[in-house]
């Protein structure tokens, strides 16, 4: 009897395993193809030895890689702002530090890459990377890889007012020799991500807790991406 039913469960389990990438892929793909993307998050970055950092990332995009990305992160009563905008040509702080020389050109997959990442790992985690590695000509999206899906159970994720099923989806990101743990909360009628928990697992005790909402094809107004003074 155990035998018989030792191939239903890993039937059951590999079928779970597909539709988790299924809804994974689906929504980094609907995100990716939009014309325009607003990314509203804020989160709690976890450092280990109790270290906190509350942050809030809001990032908007536009056709042409024109990206503008507003970073605030909150420690010890202290607010740390800082900007970054993409007039679709080259990389401008926001705002502008005169002292930089040269500024990053944009590549042709900066978009792509941003909001892969950011819909893939998480807003903050997907900007500090695409920041970090963006602009060295790699294809940071075959870098960053997801893996290793299952379904978790439905839940509700949201203000009392604003309550939206979710469906969670467990997985794995590796990125060079560091593996992250990843859950994401898609909503079960946009396939949305709503929250997502990424947790580095090695001994920096890392953990980043986002809420996130996404707002795909809206009019953004063209100044939003005009370089900064």
């Amino acid at each position: 009897m155990y035998l018989a039913i030792v191939p239903i469960v890993l039937c059951a389990l590999a079928q779970d395993a597909n539709k988790a990438e299924t809804l994974f892929q689906a929504a980094e793909k609907k995100i990716v193809a939009a014309d325009s993307v607003r990314l509203m998050s804020t989160g709690v970055l976890e450092l280990g030895a109790g270290i906190k950092l509350d942050y809030k990332v809001n990032t908007w995009t536009s056709k042409g890689n024109k990206a503008h990305i507003e970073d605030i992160a909150s420690s010890g009563g202290q607010d740390f702002v800082s900007g970054r905008i993409s007039d679709g040509a080259t990389w401008w702080e926001k705002p502008v530090k005169p002292q930089l020389a040269t500024r990053p050109k944009i590549p042709a997959n900066f978009n792509a890459t941003l909001l892969g990442l950011s819909a893939r790992c998480g807003v903050s985690l997907g900007f500090a990377w695409t920041e970090a590695n963006g602009f060295q000509g790699k294809d940071l999206l075959a870098e960053v890889k997801a893996s290793d899906f299952s379904l978790g159970e439905k839940d509700t994720v949201g203000p009392r007012d604003k309550r939206r099923e979710a469906q969670i989806v467990n997985y794995k990101i590796t990125f060079g020799k560091q593996t992250y743990t990843g859950k994401v909360w898609l909503d079960t009628e946009t396939n949305l991500p709503l929250k997502r928990i990424v947790t580095a697992n090695d001994k920096s005790g890392q953990r980043w807790t986002e809420n996130c909402e996404v707002f795909l094809n809206e009019k953004i107004d063209a100044t939003k991406f005009a370089r900064p003074k």
